[in-house]
């Protein structure tokens, strides 16, 4: 991902990108609170949802075949773990 700030203001960007995500933070569209999966390896929050399997994909583009093969599965950047989870990031329930 690359960012671009004005030079005034790169040593603030650099900060903000420097700070771990939130644990724990309140969707304020529907007043509530959200808290970030976890690495059941690892127990890492630096983890990401793969919803296409691009390796696979890209792959056939190669050879003219467009078709996103699903793949829906959380990948750990911290272990390198992958897993599958029942519930989308966006299912689940609110905490108390």
């Amino acid at each position: 991902m690359r960012l671009q700030v004005k030079a005034e203001d790169a040593s603030e960007a650099i900060s903000v990108l420097r700070e771990p995500p939130p644990e724990i933070f309140l969707q304020e569209e529907v007043g509530e609170y959200y808290q970030q999966p976890r690495c059941p390896k690892c127990n890492s929050i630096d983890i990401g949802f793969e919803s296409i399997d691009r390796q696979l994909s890209y792959g056939l583009m190669l050879i003219n075949l467009c078709f996103p093969f699903p793949k829906n599965t959380w990948k750990c950047y911290e272990c390198g773990a992958d897993w599958v989870e029942e519930s989308h990031p966006a299912d689940q329930p609110p905490l108390p």
